[in-house]
């Protein structure tokens, strides 16, 4: 991620949202799989179900909170955006 401030260019930043497009693919389906082999067969569903919902939590919180974290550390903001 720290990678996208040295971005120079719009070719560069696409190349580089492929790359982390294909590394979040793959760990997703990493992660999915290690679930589903990890849990007993009669609890599967239940364990996949709470991966899903933890995964969508997390996305749905990640934003909100690294702006009330930029927010509180006094990082410049874009204009008028956390006011």
């Amino acid at each position: 991620m720290l990678l996208y401030n040295n971005m120079t260019s719009v070719t560069s930043l696409l190349l580089l949202r492929v790359l982390h497009g294909i590394g979040w693919g793959a760990a997703t389906t990493a992660a999915s799989t290690l679930i589903a082999d990890i849990a007993p067969p009669s609890r599967r569903g239940e364990a996949m179900g709470i991966f899903g919902m933890a995964s969508n939590v997390a996305m749905a919180i990640g934003p909100a909170l690294s702006f009330m974290l930029l927010y509180s550390s006094g990082v410049p903001d874009f204009p008028g955006l956390l006011r």
